[in-house]
């Protein structure tokens, strides 16, 4: 939003003015996602061995993604001392549009996952089971901010340099009733398993085939996790096949946007540097 801020009662512009300017911002559909990677589930009888699953430090080193669908504000006018605001609406979107249908975790992953149905079956027939993640996100939505915000207008120009700033303000001191761990234990402790964005790692040799495997090599390559892709080739449990690599690399949507025509074009053009040489050898040598 382009336009200037004006005084509602005043008309006057309210962008630019030098000095601090009281908001009152209220936010909607707020959302802290905690971020493991690398993370194994554990199920026992139907519910999360916690302690097994996560480890402290998983919790402390997780990564944090914070959304702010909706934002409304009430600016109080620095031309009059009544109690006189000028209301705006700067955003109205919801938190699936936020995270763009799972693509913060890979614009390239068409099988990230929302984990609801697989989780809820798990626990509604008493599984014991693990399952393995590359990525998984678990929302806290118990955010909340108090007070009002002081915000100085001198370089508030649009409607769109103010919703920056109350972002970065939020980003810096937007409060939250619990962290990560009580967070997660709270989810399923309480059976509340939710919809949670994630990327499933194919751990049964029976899922693992040549699409699979070339999907997550691409996933890998993209996080620089060079083990992680020897790893995949040293484990497939069929007999690798060049032609059927070949097809699947020509049917991947970043592969083709990157430009490699084969398996061996794509590993030619993709490790080519001191960490990647080790696997580069390997991948040569099947």
């Amino acid at each position: 939003m382009s336009e200037k801020i004006i005084c509602s009662q005043t008309g006057k512009e309210i962008s630019g003015y030098d000095g601090e300017v009281t908001i009152d911002v209220q936010f909607s559909d707020q959302a802290r996602y905690y971020i493991f990677k690398d993370i194994d589930l554990h199920f026992n009888d139907g519910k999360l061995d916690i302690d097994k699953s996560l480890q402290w430090e998983d919790f402390t080193e997780c990564d944090i993604h914070e959304v702010f669908p909706k934002i409304d504000v009430k600016i109080q006018s620095p031309f009059l001392d009544d109690d006189s605001h000028t209301e705006l609406s700067l955003k109205n979107t919801s938190c699936a549009s936020e995270i763009d249908n799972l693509k913060l975790l890979d614009p390239y992953v068409e099988w990230a996952t929302s984990e609801d149905d697989m989780i809820y079956e798990i626990v509604d027939f008493n599984e014991t089971t693990q399952i393995s993640f590359y990525e998984l996100w678990i929302p806290s939505i118990e955010g909340k901010y108090r007070g009002y915000m002081e915000i100085n207008f001198k370089d508030i120009q649009t409607a769109d340099d103010l919703l920056k700033a109350i972002t970065n303000e939020a980003l810096a001191n937007f409060e939250w009733y619990q962290e990560a761990e009580g967070t997660v234990r709270g989810i399923f402790e309480n059976n509340n398993v939710g919809s949670f964005p994630a990327i499933q790692k194919t751990t049964q040799v029976d899922y693992m085939d040549s699409y699979t495997l070339i999907q997550e090599t691409g996933y890998l390559t993209r996080k620089g996790k060079y083990d992680d892709v020897l790893s995949l080739f040293e484990n497939f449990p069929h007999k690798l096949d060049i032609n059927m690599l070949d097809k699947e690399v020509e049917s991947d949507e970043w592969m083709q946007n990157s430009g490699y025509k084969n398996f061996k074009d794509f590993v030619a053009n993709e490790y080519n540097d001191e960490w990647s040489q080790d696997l580069k050898k390997f991948l040569n040598s099947l």
